[in-house]
């Protein structure tokens, strides 16, 4: 996931608050996320969910 400069771990934050069980954790940079899942399945309702917010 990207986003704008300097809120990587800002947005990460607020994605481990969530609570999300499909995901296990987040990994942020300046201006990118990196969102782990535990399978396949778990990253498909991950992608899916954001895809609807996004919306």
């Amino acid at each position: 996931m990207r986003t704008s400069n300097y809120a990587g771990s800002i947005v990460a934050a607020h994605i481990d608050e969530l609570n999300i069980p499909e995901i296990v954790s987040t990994l942020a940079g300046i201006n990118n996320i990196m969102i782990i899942c535990q399978s396949d399945n778990d990253a498909d309702i991950v992608l899916q969910a954001f895809k609807a917010i996004s919306e």
